[in-house]
């Protein structure tokens, strides 16, 4: 299907010709090459009045069809009529109706314990660091998040999806929390976990966080983001609107285009345009001022399409687009990364710390 874009292209290329065959009737042309140029004299007033048919059947169509399909998606996006978290509902009702007794995406009680022995580190200076710490949760088998403090200022790391069985089971990062998150904030077990992990972490009053996410990991940060909200936002739902205040959000192939109403922290989303995540929201990310989304198009290999979308959301191809975001000069993403390498590195050595290092723990979150 031709875009708007194409369809502008082909009449100013239609346009062009049309100004060279103008161009052909020179008086001179008349004398030295008399019998083409009558020729063509007279076959010209037919040839432009045909182009000039087409080109003005191309500027209605174009007018028909894009003004009707914006008047539509707007009418869906202003009434809600389909979205992301009503057609989750839908499916959650219908699964714990049927499969409550066998826990079929049934929530439950969390826990959040720490593992190992907290390590000193450097402030992240850049969003592939980010990316690259993030990695290291992921990596391990059980289900772990890393929070990092550097005095008031604290990074929360979540990863994406554990284990798609559809019975929820110790491990909340699954497919069963994947559905709840999606279908808003405060309810899906590894949210809940997560915010466990940062109470036994000490987050509260007077800190300030910023959440760094992959897959169901950046769905979960949106969705605390959205419920925490800013220096000067109340979101919360309910009277247990967290104590800390929200920094940022880094997101990584994950859908929170649904939430962008909610979110007014500065949010920077990575997005591979063949990724299939990030569309899950069924809605396109915001044009605001505190939004940047980054996109890219991965590497693809025509003889292996389901391996492609696989890589297009992996973090290893993410942490490449974040390495090419820190070497943009965009002012967007330069912004945000201004306000990251100031967020950790003030706080670690602005009090009178003899060093920049700050703190980073690990807690494996479950379902009890």
């Amino acid at each position: 299907m031709a875009s708007r874009a194409e369809i502008e292209r082909v009449q100013r290329e239609l346009g062009a010709v049309s100004a060279w065959l103008d161009a052909q009737i020179e008086p001179l042309d008349f004398v030295l090459n008399p019998i083409k140029r009558v020729g063509l004299a007279l076959e010209l007033p037919a040839v432009q009045a045909r182009l000039e048919t087409v080109r003005l059947a191309l500027t209605q169509a174009a007018e028909g069809y894009f003004t009707a399909e914006a008047r539509v998606a707007n009418e869906f996006a202003n009434d809600n009529l389909f979205s992301a978290p009503m057609l989750v509902g839908g499916i959650l009702a219908v699964g714990v109706g049927v499969g409550g007794v066998v826990g079929l995406l049934s929530e439950g009680p969390v826990s959040a314990v720490e593992t190992g022995k907290p390590v000193a580190v450097s402030p992240p200076r850049n969003i592939e660091t980010l990316v690259s710490r993030l990695m290291q949760t992921a990596g391990s088998p059980e289900a772990q998040v890393r929070i990092e403090r550097f005095g008031s200022s604290v990074f929360v790391y979540i990863p994406g999806t554990k284990t798609w069985n559809p019975i929820a089971g110790k491990n909340p990062l699954d497919a069963t929390s994947n559905l709840w998150a999606m279908r808003g904030p405060g309810v899906a077990a590894s949210e809940r976990a997560v915010a466990k992990a940062m109470g036994v972490a000490g987050v509260g009053a007077g800190d300030s966080v910023m959440f760094v996410g992959h897959s169901q990991g950046g769905l979960v940060a949106a969705n605390l983001a959205s419920a925490a909200g800013g220096a000067n936002t109340s979101a919360r739902r309910d009277s247990a609107k967290p104590a800390y205040r929200v920094a940022g959000l880094v997101t990584l192939g994950a859908p929170i285009a649904h939430l962008a109403g909610k979110l007014e922290v500065p949010t920077l989303a990575l997005e591979h345009n063949n990724d299939v995540v990030p569309k899950l929201s069924l809605k396109a990310n915001p044009l605001t001022e505190n939004w940047v989304t980054v996109s890219r198009e991965t590497p693809t290999d025509p003889a292996n399409a389901t391996n492609d979308l696989v890589e297009a959301h992996d973090l290893e191809a993410y942490r490449d687009t974040a390495k090419q975001a820190d070497e943009s000069p965009n002012e967007g993403i330069s912004q945000f990364r201004k306000k990251l390498s100031g967020f950790a590195a003030e706080q670690a050595g602005g009090s009178g710390a003899k060093s920049p290092l700050g703190e980073a723990r690990w807690f494996e979150i479950s379902r009890d």
